[in-house]
């Protein structure tokens, strides 16, 4: 705990740091999540060029998710299949050719046209999930992953900006997104790749009365969220 606070005081500094601390303090008294709502514009992403012919890039089939959820590492299992099959969402992945010949899942994430359930947009507290519906030619992105083996070598940016161009013939042209506001080195990741923050969405209360506030830019986007909201 002590080596965290250090760290955050060295990268955020005292005033950072104090906020970062009275909103943990203020999570054990209520139910609280904040998150940055981030916007990828396709025409603007920044993202390496993928340089090793071992790697493929692709959506993956319900197939593919059985067969890779056969490894715990890759955090997933035969659930994720289901959502492919119902047509709900999609994953898009770095898929790495070992010299044995097998395939080892480098790197995904999740896709939402549409829509997303608050279920698959939730912070530490399941009270906090927040739903968003958006305009055809925006895609909600959840559950960015890295293997651990294949981690410091720029997947998260080129699985979201290939998977851009492979939406693009569905009209989709724009990623959402959120990620904690104390996530500093999500915060860095994102903004390499051309993310930009649209503000913070907030998600507070006790039990089941809860209360929603989203950046106001957000009517301005076409993004919605069905619950009670404070704009």
């Amino acid at each position: 705990m002590f080596h965290s606070l250090f760290n955050r005081l060295r990268t955020t500094g005292v005033f950072a740091t104090g906020l970062c601390a009275l909103y943990r303090l203020a999570q054990h008294g209520m139910t609280l999540d904040t998150s940055r709502l981030v916007w990828l514009d396709g025409a603007t992403a920044r993202f390496a060029e993928p340089a090793d012919s071992r790697l493929t890039f692709r959506f993956l089939t319900p197939e593919d998710i059985r067969k890779f959820s056969g490894d715990t590492s890759n955090e997933l299992n035969d659930s994720f299949a289901d959502r492919i099959e119902a047509g709900q969402h999609l994953c898009f992945a770095a898929i790495a050719a070992e010299p044995s010949g097998d395939l080892r899942l480098a790197a995904y994430a999740w896709f939402s046209p549409h829509k997303v359930e608050a279920e698959y947009n939730v912070g530490k507290h399941k009270n906090t999930g927040i739903d968003f519906s958006y305009p055809d030619h925006v895609v909600f992105m959840y559950k960015g992953f890295t293997h651990p083996d294949f981690r410091g070598r720029g997947f998260y940016g080129m699985v979201n900006g290939l998977a851009l161009r492979g939406l693009a013939d569905r009209g989709i042209t724009h990623i959402l997104s959120t990620m904690d506001w104390t996530n500093n080195a999500a915060r860095r990741s994102c903004r390499r790749l051309g993310f930009v923050e649209l503000g913070l969405a907030c998600r507070w209360g006790w039990g089941r009365w809860m209360h929603t506030k989203l950046p106001r830019v957000c009517r301005s986007l076409g993004i919605r969220n069905s619950a009670p909201t404070a704009c």
